[in-house]
């Protein structure tokens, strides 16, 4: 038992060492990656929007040639 316990906090130990810097690029997307969110959001929806118009079109096709 005492060296399954050594283990797991020997591993806890070595995994440590990532989430200090995960948290802090985390918190440093929240400060400075989401400033253009905006821009994105609009560019994302008209893609959204031209991928499902050809889905759409294309989907059309099927119809005609199986009904």
């Amino acid at each position: 038992m005492a060296a399954f316990m050594t283990l797991c906090f020997t591993t806890i130990g070595d995994l440590m060492m990532w989430v200090i810097p995960a948290l802090a690029l985390f918190c440093g997307y929240f400060l400075y990656g989401d400033a253009n969110i905006y821009r994105h959001e609009q560019i994302g929806e008209a893609i959204f929007q031209d991928i499902h118009v050809l889905f759409t079109l294309s989907f059309l096709i099927v119809v005609y040639v199986y009904y």
